[in-house]
């Protein structure tokens, strides 16, 4: 897993990156300037987000490269079919958000409320779930590789035609997962998951 590359960061004028299609180097906090707007393409790389509430801003080709996201709220934001590489979202209020049919490479999610979010067909590679809540969740037909999930909320959290073979979900709360038996063939769990997979099947366990 990669950590996003940032070697400066200057005020920027928004207006103009806007028009521009692409924010570069820039920090960014407590700004309207992205609100409430429809843009065909935008580009982010090598940038800070701050304490940004970002709303009703709508992109038809999202890139992100090189970005973080700190203590922003990004509720329901639109992911979806959108390029992310080396990104980091720390502490962010992501609740709804849509990556649906989004590549995301090197992301890591820390300390984020992710609940109701939707990663149905995304492909994630190199990235990292981290002490988030994605409660109630949709992973369907969502491809994983090298993707580590440590000591997040899954609770109620679906998982249906996505292979977790080799995913270890041993320090995650998985209470009320919904999966099909191809999707957890070869997951990697602890005592007490097995337990209460065993009870979703009916299954007694003797001592």
């Amino acid at each position: 897993m990669k950590e996003p590359i940032i070697k400066r960061t200057w005020k920027h004028n928004l207006k103009e990156d806007l028009e521009n299609e692409k924010i570069t180097n820039a920090i960014i906090e407590k700004s309207e300037e992205l609100n409430n707007l429809t843009l065909n393409e935008l580009t982010i790389e090598e940038s800070i987000f701050k304490n940004e509430i970002i709303e009703n801003l709508k992109i038809e080709e999202l890139t992100i490269r090189n970005v973080i996201f700190e203590e922003c709220d990004l509720t329901n934001f639109d992911f979806s079919k959108s390029y992310l590489d080396r990104v980091k979202f720390s502490k962010c209020k992501l609740i709804g958000s849509d990556f649906n049919l989004a590549i995301l490479k090197n992301v890591i999610f820390e300390n984020c409320n992710l609940t109701y979010s939707n990663f149905a067909t995304a492909k994630i590679n190199n990235s990292l779930f981290l002490e988030s809540n994605l409660t109630e969740n949709s992973f369907i037909e969502t491809k994983f590789s090298k993707t580590d999930f440590i000591k997040n909320n899954l609770e109620k959290c679906d998982f249906l035609a996505t292979s977790l073979k080799d995913v270890d979900l041993s320090s995650n709360n998985i209470e009320k997962i919904r999966f099909d038996l191809n999707s957890i063939k070869g997951a990697i769990l602890n005592r007490e998951q097995c337990v209460i997979l065993a009870n979703i099947f009916d299954i007694k366990i003797k001592n």
